[in-house]
């Protein structure tokens, strides 16, 4: 009876055992089929911000305002922007987005001048500059530049006084016409005023300040930069003051012939002006005329005038 029992206990054994053992085993072979590798993780490296141009380049009229934009790809956070400008004009930014404008208020100018800054971009791990030109026209200058440019020529030309010689030469003749005077006598008066204009000529030639030689050069050396708006202001001030005097004395000629005859008006020049044909110190002249519509018109009782420096042929 024991050994039956010893038996059954020996063979119980090596059967759970063996039977744990094949169990393990097909157990360890399901679970490594399904389990799925966990692959390593990664991180990309984030790109690198950058803006689509390196430089704007505009122009603009001295106190008016221009703008120019860029933008910004692969922005890391927030962009922002900043200017470096520490001229007189005005800078203003504005961000959008990803979109930077620029506006650029130019100041009151005293030549033509290159205004030049950089605008920083950054986001939270780049920067990048962009630099901002605005080439600014000094306006305020240009019509007096065109009146200089007019006198020099008409320095050169000898044609600075022709309204003056037109008038001498009408009245002259229209004097001899109607019997006021001998044609001797206007030939004399005519000599007195052909000597008072060939000594202004010859007088401006040899002038530093205000021959067509100095104009010119001094034009060259504003528009290089050497001189200023304010020379220019300072020449033509001194150039107005010594050509009304030469204007003046060919008037008094003007006015001897005048004298002789009522109907012809006796006149007193001023400051020069630039006209469509030349240089006047008659058109403009607000002792004789005004403006009407952008038209000169002379007062009445100088009508005749106006006719006279209108007509080529008015002296014939």
């Amino acid at each position: 009876m024991k050994k039956n029992i010893a038996l059954f206990i020996y063979t119980a054994v090596i059967t759970v055992f063996l039977s744990a053992c094949g169990g393990g085993s097909d157990s360890d072979e399901n679970d490594s089929s399904s389990v799925t590798p966990t692959p390593p993780v990664t991180t990309q490296p984030s790109q690198p911000m950058t803006v689509s141009t390196s430089l704007i380049s505009t122009s603009v009229d001295e106190l008016g305002s221009v703008s120019g934009s860029f933008s910004a790809s692969n922005v890391n956070g927030t962009l922002s922007a900043t200017s470096s400008y520490s001229g007189k004009g005005k800078v203003k930014i504005d961000v959008s987005g990803n979109s930077v404008n620029v506006t650029f208020t130019a100041p009151e100018m005293n030549n033509d001048l290159i205004e030049q800054f950089v605008v920083t971009a950054k986001d939270s791990k780049t920067s990048h500059t962009v630099t901002f030109t605005a080439n600014v026209k000094n306006t305020s200058a240009v019509s007096k530049v065109s009146f200089l440019t007019a006198y020099a020529s008409s320095v050169s030309q000898k044609s600075l006084f022709a309204d003056m010689t037109n008038i001498y030469r009408f009245y002259s003749s229209a004097a001899v016409y109607v019997g006021e005077t001998t044609a001797s006598d206007a030939d004399d008066y005519q000599d007195a005023f052909s000597d008072a204009q060939t000594v202004a000529y010859s007088t401006l030639a040899k002038n530093s300040s205000y021959s067509s030689a100095a104009i010119t050069k001094m034009l060259a050396d504003y528009k290089a930069g050497a001189l200023s708006e304010t020379d220019i202001d300072s020449t033509i001030s001194g150039l107005q003051t010594y050509i009304l005097s030469i204007n003046t004395t060919l008037a008094t000629k003007i006015s001897d012939i005048a004298a002789l005859s009522d109907k012809l008006p006796v006149f007193t020049p001023g400051e020069l002006s630039m006209t469509l044909t030349g240089m006047s110190s008659l058109i403009g002249n607000p002792s004789m005329g005004s403006y009407v519509n952008s038209q000169w018109v002379f007062n009445s009782e100088f009508a005749l005038i106006g006719k006279i420096i209108s007509s080529t042929c008015a002296a014939e």
